[in-house]
């Protein structure tokens, strides 16, 4: 991840791409964990 930064060149839009890119890797991350603890809930629940 960090070394695409360093090897891409200063284009304002490809930055861009890079930040909505981590975001959407840090939202499906977060939604995974919820599904995660929503599941271990349910499983101690039985």
């Amino acid at each position: 991840m960090f070394e695409k930064v360093l090897a891409a060149p200063a284009d304002p839009r490809h930055t861009e791409e890079l930040k909505k890119e981590s975001r959407a890797q840090k939202s499906t991350l977060v939604l995974a964990s919820t599904k995660m603890k929503m599941v271990k809930r349910l499983y101690l629940k039985q």
